[in-house]
């Protein structure tokens, strides 16, 4: 207040616009204000009527611009008050000179109540900024500060941009670099911080101000002793400077002729203007040239409440804490996997655990895997190229081209940043098709007497040996002890190995599509035993009718692998006459996705009069349920007065029950109960 020299008011407002060219004075002082119109006033806050303090309040000073308003300090840089001196007269009464704004404000109050000046006093909610270190409130105040004129820069790097020659992925991103470019204002790059690149500037005692690129000892104006500024230049500004900065500029350095311009930068949105767009505008306007051609938005890590990670917040995890407990590469592969290309990731500070088990997990998989894998490899393991193609089984001719489709979808990801999708097509591939698969495939040929292991251990160790490639830049530490140990000829460290071409003669879409129908009738059998607690030791027998020929090849190719997984005495196919008399017996019956039939018998694999007694229980519970919330639904004062989503939710949860019912109902009756 002390500091106002005006009043505004909205020029077209009719509440207020009488008021304009009116004077009125200002409390506590003998100081006049004039009443002046412009459009910035909100004419419905409050009343209306709104006093203007150009150096201490940044929309004020736009307005005190506009009309040439004086714009007198009535506060000093450490927050105590102080008159300015005006010649209209003491603004800063002489009791609260010298006195902290706090114990100022306080005092005004005071005043103004034994003045009969205090209409009212009511609370009112805005924004107060304070410090994001100390939490401070900050006091808007004018001094003298450095700038930038943005316009001339900016231009360029939007025209640059409006041409192509910037892209940004996600694309939506761009618009936000745009959209500043064409809205930029001057930039203040004076910063009141103890550290950081000192202010070119020289002052003397006449008022001359010097700018050099080296110290300076004397005024080159008056040759009269200089002080240099104590500020120093804006972080962004300094940080603005990086891309050719730290090739030795202002030197032709040969480091800066092989580096500027590079290529890709990797940052997140909440600084494109702060540093994204000051990089180009200065690339240019230094270099003549853009700094990089891409820029790639990565996620921001947030807390399980949606806040942005930082010291500030309190809210962050440390990362050596992560990887004392989970591993770097658990810790790398969590965020990398968990954030898809331009989407925020989530992380619960109060729960590692669940936020990082699953990197763990996956690192544990692949170093067990590891185990399982090296041992049984040859010192000089045989190369797949010469394993002849009728020695590979339907197995590895499956695993050698899925491992060409991993390839491919890891470099596919890659090549367009979505470094989330490499890594899930990575880790599907190692956990999903090696590790619970194909392991499982190959053991007897590895650790028993069935002919084939040399083919197995060529083909298993191309693939291990390509897995660890794909996996090495989202888990280079685990990868490389993992490569260090593998026989053979190779690159002494895998960070220099080449990443893996594609090759087309290892695809093979039909042994993929037969060796799918294996998976979904290993799936198929063990889904009945779970379904019917057939306890895991106990073997079971599978009778199937094959949809066709190439399913029964299929199955008969890997009739060993079938029994073995799905924990089967026999495996019959076609049925048979045995077959026709299982089926009219106890067991359940499953339709594969390509048509196929299979039938698991379970009389001699479970107490089926106990379970027909456990279903009778369950599906009698459910009867009696049923019939109460049919009589809750049939209920018109329930339905008429009760908000129609929880009608629903009663409706839904009958349909839900209806369906348990009629499951439990089918397994009594392939039991024969």
């Amino acid at each position: 207040m002390l500091g106002d020299v005006a009043v505004a008011v909205h020029p077209d407002h009719a509440k207020t616009k009488w008021a304009v060219g009116q004077r009125v004075q200002l409390p506590l002082t003998d100081i006049a204000l004039a009443v002046i119109p412009d459009a910035a006033v909100d004419p419905d806050f409050g009343t209306g009527f709104v006093k203007i303090t150009p150096a201490h309040d940044a929309t004020d000073f736009e307005i005190g611009q506009r009309f040439n308003l004086p714009m007198p300090l009535v506060m000093d840089p450490h927050g105590r008050m102080r008159d300015p001196g005006d010649r209209v007269g003491r603004r800063v009464p002489a009791e609260l000179e010298g006195m902290d704004r706090m114990a100022a404000r306080e005092r005004v109050v005071a005043l103004l109540r034994e003045r009969g000046l205090l209409e009212k006093i009511e609370p009112h909610h805005h924004a107060v900024r304070r410090c994001y270190r100390c939490n401070t409130l900050i006091e808007p105040r004018l001094s003298d500060q450095w700038f930038v004129k943005m316009k001339p820069l900016a231009d360029r790097a939007l025209d640059e941009y409006r041409r192509g020659r910037l892209t940004f992925v996600p694309e939506r991103w761009g618009a936000v670099y745009e959209h500043w470019l064409a809205q930029i204002r001057d930039w203040n790059i004076s910063r009141q911080i103890w550290f950081g690149h000192r202010i070119p500037a020289w002052y003397c005692p006449d008022g001359h101000i010097t700018v050099a690129e080296t110290d300076v000892a004397g005024c080159e104006s008056c040759g009269k002793p200089a002080r240099q500024d104590e500020d120093v230049l804006d972080t962004w500004f300094s940080s603005g400077l990086w891309p050719f900065a730290t090739l030795g500029w202002p030197d032709r350095t040969a480091d800066l002729k092989r580096f500027y311009p590079g290529h890709t930068l990797v940052t997140a949105p909440d600084i494109i203007f702060f540093w994204v767009a000051r990089m180009v505008m200065l690339g240019y306007h230094f270099l003549g040239e853009r700094p990089f051609e891409t820029v790639v938005l990565n996620g921001i890590v947030r807390d399980s409440q949606g806040r942005k990670m930082s010291k500030s917040a309190g809210n962050g995890i440390d990362p050596l804490e992560v990887i004392r407990r989970f591993g770097a590469d658990a810790l790398r592969f969590t965020v990398v996997a968990a954030a898809p290309l331009g989407t925020d990731i989530l992380l619960d500070p109060n729960d590692l655990e669940t936020s990082f088990a699953p990197g763990r997990n996956f690192a544990n998989k692949l170093w067990n895997a590891g185990r399982l894998i090296l041992p049984t490899l040859t010192e000089t393991p045989v190369s797949i190229t010469a394993i002849p193609p009728d020695d590979l089984e339907l197995g590895d001719r499956w695993i050698l081209s899925r491992t060409q489709r991993a390839i491919q979808a890891a470099t596919d990801a890659l090549e367009k940043f979505r470094l989330s999708d490499a890594a899930n097509a990575a880790y599907h591939f190692v956990w999903d098709e090696v590790a619970d698969w194909y392991l499982e495939q190959v053991k007897p040929r590895l650790y028993g007497q069935a002919p084939g292991g040399d083919a197995a251990r060529a083909v298993l160790a191309y693939v291990f040996e390509t897995a660890l490639r794909l996996l090495h830049p989202v888990m280079p530490f685990i990868t490389e002890e993992l490569w260090s140990q593998l026989p053979g000829e190779k690159e002494p460290l895998l960070a220099a190995a080449a990443w893996p071409p594609v090759r087309e003669e290892l695809v093979d879409q039909r042994a993929e599509e037969r060796f799918a129908r294996v998976q979904a009738l290993v799936n198929a059998v063990r889904s009945v035993r779970a379904e019917y607690a057939v306890p895991p030791s106990r073997m079971v027998r599978a009778i199937v009718q094959p949809s066709g020929p190439p399913a029964a090849e299929a199955f008969l190719a890997e009739q060993r692998t079938i029994e073995r997984l799905a924990k089967l005495a026999s495996l019959t196919l076609d049925g048979g006459t045995a077959g026709t008399a299982d089926a009219a017996g106890a067991g359940a019956h499953a339709v594969l996705p390509d048509g196929s039939s299979v039938f698991v018998p379970l009389a001699d694999a479970i107490d089926v009069r106990k379970e027909c007694e456990r279903l009778g229980r369950e599906r009698d519970r459910l009867d009696r349920q049923l019939q109460t919330q049919a009589a809750k639904l049939a209920n018109q004062q329930f339905i008429a007065r009760a908000p129609a989503e929880v009608v629903e939710r009663e409706r839904a949860k009958e349909r839900s029950w209806r369906e348990q019912r009629d499951t439990l109902q089918a397994k009594l009756s392939a039991l024969g109960c």
